[in-house]
This record gives C-alpha cells, sequence and structure tokens, in this order.
C-alpha cells in the first residue's frame, strides 16, 4: 500500500510538472511578437540592473570611479 502511495505521489508530480510547462509554453506562445520583444528585453534590462548593481556592491568599480566605496 505503501508503494502504491508513493507512486501515487510521483504520478501526481510527473503530472503537475507536465500540466506547468503546457501553461507556461502556451501563455508565451500566445503574446503576440511585439509583447514578447517587450518581455524579453524586459527580462534583459533586468538581469543587467542586476549585474550592475551586484558589481558595485562588490566594489569592482571602485579604481574605475567611486561607486563600488
Amino acid at each position: 500500500m505503501e508503494e502504491d502511495t508513493k507512486h501515487d505521489i510521483e504520478k501526481a508530480g510527473h503530472e503537475l510538472r507536465l500540466a506547468e510547462h503546457a501553461f507556461f509554453r502556451d501563455a508565451f506562445r500566445n503574446l503576440k511578437l511585439r509583447h514578447r520583444k517587450t518581455f524579453i528585453w524586459g527580462v534583459v534590462v533586468a538581469l543587467v540592473t542586476l549585474l550592475v548593481l551586484w558589481a558595485a556592491s562588490c566594489g569592482v568599480f571602485h579604481s574605475i570611479c567611486k561607486i563600488g566605496r
């Protein structure tokens, strides 16, 4: 019985992952091209901003300018 329960839980988890993947894939596919480009640029800008803030907090720019003090 315990094996059946474990199998059911694993099966449900697998089905949930498949459903999540399908949901996000369909949501991304349904975006219009203009909105998709805007979304991608937003992600890129956010990542670059986080990278610059992280570098500044670590003092990477200290030798270049006085941001990293």
